[in-house]
């Protein structure tokens, strides 16, 4: 709809065709934040190729055995709804940080692979398992322009649909600041 191919095509080279550019990186990035307000940050790290979608979870934070017990859940939820999809086995990996009266779950996973469907799920898992406790922006799809929102939409659902051809080739981060969404190479 938007042209995904000849935007992608481009990206992928600057104005002498030699240096990868990271537009279409921090366009994934930010389409992700926009769409999903409970992801506090997102990171592609170009060296394995990893997506870590970041949350953050206010206290009174969940004992280690039950946050033990979500993780296996998250990962077989995960395993599942690849089998169903495509009938094949992805690695996620889910860590924890506890930080004060905070606490930082980061799931891990190949970009390459990954899907809308399987975006939706892992939110709303957490969505259901964290409830008041997970921050959530206050600028969600809901009370943005429409317009804005849609487009944004339509954008991940392309750009994860043709992943294996986005030119990322810098640790880029997305971070919510200040109302914002901001998106930095490291």
């Amino acid at each position: 709809m938007f042209g995904l191919r000849k935007f992608l095509g481009s990206l992928g080279r600057g104005a002498r065709g030699k240096e990868p550019l990271g537009k279409a990186g921090v366009q994934l990035l930010g389409a992700m934040l926009v769409c999903y307000p409970e992801i506090s940050t997102v990171a592609f790290e170009p060296g394995d190729g990893q997506l870590v979608l970041g949350f953050v979870v206010r206290a009174p934070l969940p004992a280690r055995p039950d946050l033990e017990k979500f993780a296996a859940f998250l990962n077989d939820s995960v395993q599942a709804y690849h089998e169903l999809e495509e009938s094949r086995f992805v690695c996620t990996a889910i860590e924890a940080e506890a930080q004060n009266n905070t606490l930082i779950l980061r799931v891990r996973r190949a970009l390459t692979d990954f899907m809308r469907g399987e975006l939706e799920l892992i939110v709303t898992l957490m969505r259901d398992r964290f409830g008041e406790q997970l921050v959530v922006d206050r600028h969600s799809p809901d009370n943005l322009e429409p317009d804005f929102a849609d487009l944004q939409s339509e954008i991940l659902d392309q750009m994860l649909e043709h992943v294996q051809e986005i030119p990322i080739g810098e640790h880029i981060v997305g971070v919510r600041e200040n109302d914002r969404v901001v998106i930095y190479n490291c």
